[in-house]
């Protein structure tokens, strides 16, 4: 136990001593003012059968716990990842004594105190939104669905942190894609199976545990929609408490929080180090003869073409290596089979959107800025290297297609989407000093991109 408390202590110290806690917190008060519901569908909404529900706590309560679930915990994913915690001191943990699953847990704990904060301050946003939209406010009952919705996806993101920053293979990007896979699967299962069925079994399938209280605990409800969306006039009756009362919802929301519990447990059982026998090898493998250098020599032919030199630098760390070069060859022959807007231009845009997110963590991070900043071209220009970088990859990724068509349309769609990540890698990369966040976002757009 004085393992856990330990570890509990050190992580919230540290989460203290960060600014980026706080601006996490203010995120969702402050955009859960664009959260309430609107007869124009300007606002984000939820609605049942092209209507919205009545205005009542329970309802700003389930619409900022819904809302949390679906666009507000890819936010949290990001912060868990970059935050203060993920530097971990190793050298200290992997010969400790202590109990990994205790230092794991007490981990998980000091995250789960966080995701608390996190509800405190929307469930406080709520209430003021309440109180003026709707002139009174029943707290119990604005802050009840709220909880019960947007509690355990919290805790389950906290223990898949927890469960993949123990594993080498899951600590970048391998980890971002299976969570936004989990993610999206979370989403997409209630609209696909019938998850308003009375019972355990119907309230499992919903793990955002949003269709259970829309429907009143009834196993026929029209259909549902979330976000910005057209509705129609007047507004549908809903009975949440009924909803959440109904067998099976309560404890389904237990078991998905123990879900996070046993994820961070798991994480503590799994722990691998991240310094390795064979990367300490590498580290102290005999350097050889040093390399005599003459200080009268000319400089390089090169070097006063730094443009160049850069845009050829930036290309080949966005794809470098014979494997992911492969790839690249093989998705610009699959562009050329089909449709290029729905085959080929998806997987040219999902091989930039890794290749970006992970070069521009690099020469953003900041291990590297000391470096970074003693180039011969400033960061603006190093940004805009990278844009033209991954525009140039996708140009060439649709030549092909374009070739093989006879047409310009491919084209058209490869310098685009290739545009348009490049900017969004290098604006995010730049502000969160991660690769992280511009991954997961990239990810969102690449999803957004193949389903429209």
């Amino acid at each position: 136990m004085s393992t856990f408390v330990f570890s509990l202590r050190t992580d919230l110290h540290r989460y203290a001593r960060s600014r980026g806690i706080w601006l996490v917190m203010l995120i969702a008060p402050i955009a859960a003012r664009f959260w309430v519901p609107h007869d124009d569908g300007s606002a984000m909404a939820i609605s049942v059968g092209g209507h919205l529900p009545e205005p009542s706590s329970a309802v700003i309560g389930l619409s900022l716990g819904a809302v949390c679930v679906t666009a507000f915990l890819p936010v949290v994913w990001g912060y868990l990842r970059v935050n203060v915690t993920r530097q971990q001191p190793w050298q200290i943990a992997d010969v400790t004594a202590a109990s990994r699953v205790m230092l794991a847990l007490g981990r998980f704990a000091a995250d789960a105190t966080v995701m608390v904060g996190l509800l405190v301050a929307l469930t406080l946003a709520g209430w003021i939104l309440a109180l003026f939209s709707l002139g009174a406010v029943q707290p119990l009952m604005l802050a009840g669905p709220l909880w019960l919705i947007a509690l355990p996806p919290l805790l389950c993101a906290a223990g898949m942190h927890r469960l993949f920053d123990g594993l080498p293979l899951l600590r970048r990007a391998p980890g971002d894609l299976l969570f936004f896979i989990a993610w999206m699967t979370m989403l997409v299962v209630p609209l696909v199976a019938n998850t308003s069925k009375i019972g355990m079994a119907g309230a499992l399938r919903d793990g955002a545990g949003i269709v259970r209280p829309l429907s009143g605990g009834s196993e026929q409800h029209p259909p549902l929609a979330i976000g910005i969306i057209p509705v129609r006039a007047g507004r549908v009756p809903i009975d949440i408490p009924a909803g959440i009362r109904s067998d099976g919802y309560l404890a389904s929301r237990l078991i998905w929080a123990s879900i996070g519990f046993g994820f961070a447990a798991l994480a503590g059982l799994c722990y691998r180090s991240p310094r390795g026998a064979s990367q300490l090898k590498k580290t102290l493998r005999p350097i050889g003869s040093a390399i005599s250098t003459v200080d009268t020599a000319p400089p390089s032919p090169q070097s006063s073409k730094v443009w160049l030199v850069l845009m050829t630098a930036e290309m080949a760390a966005l794809l470098g290596g014979k494997r992911t070069r492969w790839f690249a060859l093989a998705a610009a022959a699959v562009g050329c089979v089909g449709d290029y807007r729905h085959v080929g231009s998806p997987i040219a845009l999902l091989l930039l959107a890794f290749g970006l997110a992970a070069h521009t963590g690099r020469w953003t991070s900041k291990g590297l800025m000391p470096l970074t900043v003693t180039m011969p071209v400033s960061m603006f220009a190093r940004g805009t290297a990278t844009i033209a970088a991954a525009t140039a990859w996708g140009l060439l990724l649709a030549l092909p297609a374009a070739v093989s068509q006879f047409d310009l349309v491919p084209l058209e769609f490869g310098v685009a989407t290739s545009l348009l990540a490049g900017a969004i890698a290098s604006v995010i990369a730049a502000a969160t000093r991660s690769g992280t966040v511009p991954r997961l976002v990239l990810l969102i757009f690449w999803y957004g991109y193949f389903s429209s």
